[in-house]
């Protein structure tokens, strides 16, 4: 797959934003007559719907900010967000009020899950679900244009128009303030809440869970968050196109120096163990919430001391 860096974001969303402005209405319409807009039910005539759809992805992808998130962070997130606790969603909670967020590496962490990029935005009103209660988000998924043709079963020749680079792969509807499907845990039939297993997770809300992890995890003194603007040329290209130039800011994994602690209170500590990674609920005064924080793998007891398990730790420093 064909590998996006930091600084072709911007001309990347211009490119997809173009498309969905020329073809997105066919491509719309042409998916609910083949019944695979699963998470959205339409309520008017299928071609009014696919213009519907097509004009608010556009608007999704205009208004959007844009987010360029590393491999290595993006491992870091997967594997964060398989053990995340559960949590309502809030708007003040995401990066931005819209965005798009491109994983490097995604589809090699998650062969099973091909997205590479997401859009997010306000839900409108009018295509709300009827359970959404409250305001909601809508969150599109793309991926690679080289992963659909690589796909043998895939016959997208009766939409008689070409592919984009990213391309549109189904949507994820959440109200804000309730428990939303991608949570990983969630209530079942019977009424009582269950952890959501490997096939779950990959099989029913992967795209919002990866989101939500993603959001919390860049606010934290792990990610190393800057902000690259568009290098002349492309200015000007993006002018030529009638687009606006716009920053991406790009996520890193912070490389911290790792310090052996010496344990709880005065304890004496005759060995050195492995704290493995795993979330911490933290209580956020000014909003009155609480939200998970994510707290790294590392090393407690004395330095120099034996190793519990004998095993190896390579340790990422600065």
């Amino acid at each position: 797959m064909t590998s996006i860096r930091p600084q072709d974001l911007p001309e990347l969303r211009a490119e997809v934003l173009t498309w969905q402005r020329q073809h997105g209405a066919q491509y719309f319409t042409s998916c609910l007559r083949a019944g695979a807009q699963t998470s959205y039910q339409p309520l008017l005539s299928t071609t009014e719907e696919g213009h519907q759809l097509a004009h608010a992805e556009a608007a999704r992808l205009s208004e959007a900010e844009l987010f360029w998130v590393s491999a290595e962070m993006t491992e870091l997130t997967v594997a964060a967000a398989r053990s995340m606790p559960a949590w309502s969603l809030e708007p003040e909670d995401l990066p931005a009020p819209s965005g798009l967020i491109y994983f490097d590496g995604l589809p090699n962490v998650r062969p099973e899950f091909p997205t590479t990029a997401m859009a997010w935005g306000s839900c409108p009103p009018e295509m709300a679900m009827p359970a959404l209660k409250n305001s909601g988000l809508w969150l599109s998924c793309y991926v690679d244009r080289d992963w659909v043709e690589a796909q043998e079963e895939l016959d997208l020749s009766h939409m008689r128009i070409p592919l984009g680079p990213l391309v549109y792969d189904g949507e994820n509807i959440a109200a804000y303030g309730e428990r939303e499907a991608g949570d990983t845990a969630f209530m079942n039939d019977a009424g009582r809440i269950v952890e959501v297993d490997d096939e779950t997770f990959i099989n029913k809300c992967s795209s919002l869970v990866v989101l939500k992890a993603a959001s919390l995890l860049m606010r934290q003194e792990l990610a190393d968050a800057k902000v690259i603007e568009v290098d002349r040329a492309a200015r000007k290209r993006l002018h030529r196109a009638g687009h606006e130039p716009a920053p991406t800011r790009v996520i890193e994994l912070r490389r911290p120096k790792t310090a052996a602690g010496t344990g709880e209170g005065d304890r004496e500590y005759h060995h050195q163990w492995i704290v493995r990674g795993h979330w911490r609920n933290h209580w956020h005064p000014k909003r009155q919430v609480h939200r998970p924080v994510w707290i790294a793998p590392h090393i407690k007891g004395p330095e120099g001391a034996p190793l519990l398990g004998g095993e190896k730790v390579y340790a990422l420093k600065r």
